[in-house]
């Protein structure tokens, strides 16, 4: 699976501590991979037909609950 794939080489970028100094040097970068796992994850989500707004709403709320805290109302007002 792609999106695994993309999460190691996220991780071998944080191991490495890469960042880029200019946009030319993107490649291989902790940014670059960020990119890609959200890229293939929000695909991932389009197959299966998710909303993620609403999901990532409900799992904050879940977290929330767990950690007492309250970050998920301000997702509300992100607009």
């Amino acid at each position: 699976m792609k999106l695994a794939e993309e999460v190691g080489e996220l991780s071998r970028a944080m191991r490495k501590n890469a960042t880029p100094a200019t946009e030319s040097e993107f490649k291989g970068t902790i940014e670059e991979e960020i990119y890609d796992v959200i890229y293939y994850a929000l695909a991932i989500a389009n197959c299966y037909d998710i909303d993620v707004d609403k999901w990532i709403y409900v799992k904050e709320k879940l977290n929330d609950e767990k950690y007492g805290r309250n970050h998920a109302d301000s997702l509300l007002s992100a607009d």
